[in-house]
């Protein structure tokens, strides 16, 4: 697997990641949820993962030394 395909992974998963962050994020909406710390909490770890993969995948896909 080369860089290019490693970063294009990261993306593909950052997707689904945020795919379910906006799950719970309905969740929340809808007040299908009763304890709303717990899914707060699960919504804000899902978004900093997010974020941390899709910094990381955009970064493998313009590493400088990539070829």
């Amino acid at each position: 697997m080369d860089i290019k395909q490693w970063g294009e992974n990261y993306l593909l998963e950052a997707n689904r990641i945020y795919d379910r962050f906006v799950r719970l994020k309905q969740e929340r909406v809808s007040g299908n949820y009763t304890n709303f710390y717990d899914l707060d909490r699960r919504m804000q770890i899902l978004y900093d993962i997010y974020l941390e993969m899709k910094h990381t995948g955009q970064y493998l896909l313009h590493y400088p030394g990539r070829k």
